[in-house]
């Protein structure tokens, strides 16, 4: 992920009034539910698109709520900031760093346009997931010679 320094960068300002309600509203089911402070969650993150009834955050799986195709802001809580669209690409498995293509053995992933990275991300599935169901669909195969 990106190195911002927490507290150093606020983008509460960005949320219109529905996201700030349901923000707040999860805020308030976090402390309820854990018994803490949800800006202690160092991995805490809420989809601010859905109503608050759904509690569509990571609080308890510990993973990303589902990328969606109509956005969504992902509000990463601890830091008071949008998850950009290269750390959504990073958790779909794509190589955006140059540390993480290295290990792929793949050129890096160049993200010039952050609105095409947005919509690749909100429509694309783990490249790990990817490669099962090629292998999966190939071992269904056989020729007959």
């Amino acid at each position: 992920m990106g190195k911002v320094k927490t507290g150093k960068v606020n983008m509460r300002h960005l949320l219109n009034k529905r996201e700030k309600g349901v923000a707040r509203a999860l805020d308030l089911k976090y402390t309820e539910r854990f018994n803490a402070r949800p800006k202690e969650d160092k991995d805490l993150i809420y989809h601010l698109g859905d109503s608050a009834k759904r509690m569509c955050w990571s609080a308890v799986s510990g993973k990303l709520p589902t990328l969606r195709m109509a956005g969504g802001i992902l509000w990463v809580v601890r830091q008071n900031r949008i998850l950009t669209a290269r750390e959504k690409l990073a958790s779909l498995g794509f190589p955006v760093t140059p540390d993480v293509a290295n290990v792929m053995g793949v050129p890096e992933l160049p993200l010039a346009d952050v609105r095409r990275a947005a919509e690749v991300a909100g429509n694309a599935m783990h490249w790990g997931t990817v490669g099962v169901v090629q292998m999966v669909a190939l071992s269904c195969f056989h020729s007959v010679v």
